[in-house]
């Protein structure tokens, strides 16, 4: 459970940054840009060089200290998995025998490349949601897909999903959190072997479903109540508008992002 309460994945903190007063298209473009070239290329190099300059993105937005770390170490879990499975299934020289297991440095390494592609992929998330507010990021994501309209895909109500989605994850750890607490006050003990906390985790999943479907339907009553219709064009409060310094980014990205390829491919 305590990797649970380190997941920072969803929160927006409300800070004064020049990546926080930058236009959310331009953000959700950068973010898109270095998720698209850890997925489509597999070079450890350049998953080397894309989480440096996540890192360098992290002190430009003025995160705190210990976010990102407190968000890897909430997905630790999900590395090591990563890792043990290549570790242990990818054929080459074993480096020893343990049972049917054969371990190969092959496979450290590639476990190590593929931690740090997953790195790039949860840090952009991660960078992305924190500097940006679910509002602004929904009217993002709506704005820059907007011609998929013309294919008569529901690029709006995908957004809208898509937006309470994110929104819901912070929601739901706090409401998972809260829900351990109170049974550790009620005597229920989350320490013990690997089988004992499993059985302890089960007795919170019935109540935080409860929670949820409670909060959804609280949701759709509020929107119906302020006239939410399926297909209606919505107003906004605040109108984007790209400035001096989202263009440059814009330029800097794409140049980043075309000379990357070039260079792989080439």
């Amino acid at each position: 459970m305590s990797l649970v309460e380190n997941i920072t994945i969803g929160q927006y903190l409300p800070l004064s940054s020049p990546l926080h007063r930058l236009d959310p298209r331009t953000k959700v473009f950068a973010a898109l840009c270095l998720i698209l070239l850890a997925a489509v290329f597999f070079n450890p190099l350049l998953f080397l060089i894309l989480n440096l300059v996540l890192f360098f993105t992290y002190l430009v937005a003025r995160l705190p200290g210990g976010f990102l770390w407190r968000n890897m170490k909430g997905f630790s879990w999900f590395f090591a998995f990563t890792f043990l499975v290549h570790l242990f299934f990818t054929s080459g020289e074993p480096l020893f025998q343990l049972w049917f297991l054969k371990p190969s440095g092959e496979g450290a390494l590639r476990g190590i490349f593929y931690c740090l592609r997953l790195s790039v992929f949860l840090n952009s998330a991660v960078i992305l949601a924190a500097t940006t507010t679910p509002l602004d990021l929904a009217e993002a994501f709506e704005k820059s897909f907007s011609f998929l309209k013309r294919l008569k895909i529901p690029i709006s109500e995908l957004t809208l999903i898509f937006t309470i989605a994110l929104r819901f994850i912070p929601i739901l750890f706090e409401e998972l959190i809260t829900l351990k607490r109170a049974q550790q006050a009620r005597g229920i003990a989350y320490s013990g072997n690997l089988f004992k906390r499993a059985r302890h985790l089960s007795a919170l999943l019935l109540p935080l479903f409860l929670n949820t479907f409670r909060r959804a339907d609280e949701l759709a009553l509020a929107m119906e109540v302020r006239g939410f219709k399926v297909g209606a064009e919505r107003s906004h409060l605040r109108q984007l508008s790209l400035g001096r310094q989202d263009w440059l980014v814009f330029a800097g990205v794409s140049f980043f992002f075309l000379f990357t390829c070039f260079l792989i491919l080439s």
